[in-house]
């Protein structure tokens, strides 16, 4: 016998530590994962009502009829079989939905993994179009041969070199992305990156050795262009 009934409804408390999380105990469906026979896919339920069923469908939840439940698609998670607890019963019976609720809750998680890798997939290119636009302009800039203008204003100061762009340029990539660029070119302890709504400027000390080979080049624009 298995310890735990494969897609079956369990009493399961998520332990939702802040109100986007679901916590509480709750009927869940467990279902058991290929490889991994102490993980659980756990699947919340929760009773149905006519306002919790307008709020939460967009998120992709769907009805279980036989069990007057909804289930919760958008709280999904893997856990470990230590999570479940005693199977879930009400009015003294063992709560089980009707196979027709149970796939139908299953092609809603497909559904929903599908929807979400594809939604990770595109973002990784946004990401990736992000990392290889901003690593080619600031290539521009410190290419010995290259001439080409690039959207990266270079502008040197008493002390200081002040690279600043348009915010618009990184929509899509993290912070960590962009300190991955300008490590190619400087010591992550000389320089400083400030943000705000329109611009991002990164702030790099002269002592860098490679902003020998800009400042003749950069100074002479700045003064042409005040």
């Amino acid at each position: 016998m298995f310890k735990y009934v494969n897609a079956a409804l369990y009493n399961v408390d998520l332990e939702g530590e802040n109100t986007s999380e679901f916590d509480g105990e709750h009927p869940t469906l467990v279902i058991r994962t290929k490889m991994e026979k102490e993980m659980y896919i756990a699947i919340p339920f929760t009773t149905y009502t006519k306002e919790k069923w307008q709020k939460l469908k967009k998120y992709m939840c769907c009805r279980s009829i036989s069990t007057n439940s909804i289930a919760r698609i958008d709280k999904m998670e893997i856990i470990s079989s230590g999570k479940i607890k005693n199977r879930w019963r009400e009015n003294g019976k063992l709560l089980i939905p009707e196979p027709e609720d149970l796939q139908n809750v299953i092609n809603n998680a497909l559904a929903y993994f599908k929807s979400s890798f594809s939604l990770g997939k595109n973002e990784y290119k946004k990401v990736q179009k992000n990392t290889e636009q901003l690593t080619k302009e600031f290539e521009k800039i410190f290419g010995i041969h290259s001439n080409e203008q690039s959207f990266i204003s270079v502008f040197f100061t008493q002390n200081e070199c002040i690279f600043s762009f348009d915010k618009s340029y990184t929509n899509n990539i993290s912070i960590q992305e962009l300190y991955d660029i300008i490590n190619i070119y400087f010591n992550r302890h000389n320089y400083k990156v400030f943000m705000d709504d329109k611009n991002i400027s990164i702030i790099v000390a002269n002592t860098e050795k490679r902003l020998l080979t800009l400042k003749s080049k950069y100074v002479k624009v700045n003064a042409t262009e005040g």
